[in-house]
């Protein structure tokens, strides 16, 4: 079983660098290395304005109870926009290549669904019982 866990600040700082890293790593076949970090960041800051605490995105590591080991992160965002027809877009799951192939990453998929319920759910306005 795996759990899912806000990210720490530190925790997202590393994201974000082997993210930016691998993005750029895989834009560079279409152009210069110096080319695909200014993208890189430029998109990231467009996305991100306000990095972790960018509205409505959020951030896990997926940790493995058994060993309590993190094996990996997510990263997803919440349409609240229309809270008739709540949706979750999934921006980044990862699972660390020693952790593959042992069900982690459907496990985040599932525990996914359960959190962005809670999150749709914590967002929509609860009717005010008038006081007497």
């Amino acid at each position: 079983m795996i759990r899912l866990s806000r990210m720490t600040q530190s925790e997202y700082d590393k994201w974000r660098e082997r993210s930016i890293r691998e993005y750029i790593e895989e834009n560079v076949k279409s152009g210069s290395a110096k080319e695909a970090a200014t993208l890189a960041e430029k998109e990231f800051q467009q996305i991100l304005p306000d990095g972790r605490a960018t509205r409505d995105h959020f951030f896990f590591i997926i940790q493995d109870e058994a060993t309590r080991r993190q094996v990996g992160s997510i990263w997803f965002q919440a349409n609240r926009d229309q809270p008739a027809h709540p949706f979750c877009y999934l921006w980044d799951l990862l699972v660390y290549e020693e952790y593959r192939r042992r069900g982690f990453a459907s496990q985040a998929m599932h525990e996914l669904e359960v959190e962005g319920r809670r999150i749709q759910a914590d967002a929509v306005p609860h009717p005010t019982v008038p006081t007497q």
